[in-house]
């Protein structure tokens, strides 16, 4: 699987475009009105329990959608979460993909067998 066959819902990378101009690779992305988690950390300080848990649960499902696709992230940290608000509260996008690691195929890894 490809990067841009991710979930939208999930990872921001997921609708955007990416190519060569005049010999220079790039990707472009969606543009996630909010926030990264490190900054809402930074401001806020420690996160209610339930707010934290849903934004963890999001995060999880980014996850389990690149596996799925047989995608490792490789760099799963608090600036590479994006948090945005909405009509329907906050939701997560995972960003940064540049370290990302395809498997052989879906399902668990050699690490955690």
């Amino acid at each position: 699987m490809r990067l841009g066959q991710l979930p939208s819902r999930a990872c921001s990378g997921r609708q955007g475009a990416a190519g060569e101009d005049d010999g220079v690779l790039f990707l472009a992305m969606r543009y996630v009105e909010g926030s990264d988690l490190r900054r809402v950390l930074q401001a806020e300080g420690r996160l209610e329990p339930r707010r934290a848990l849903a934004l963890c649960a999001q995060v999880a499902d980014a996850l389990d959608a690149a596996h799925d696709g047989g995608l490792v992230h490789g760099d799963v940290k608090p600036s590479n979460v994006l948090v945005a608000s909405g009509r329907r509260g906050e939701h997560c996008y995972l960003a940064d993909f540049g370290l990302t690691q395809e498997v052989a195929g879906p399902g668990p890894t050699a690490s955690s067998r």
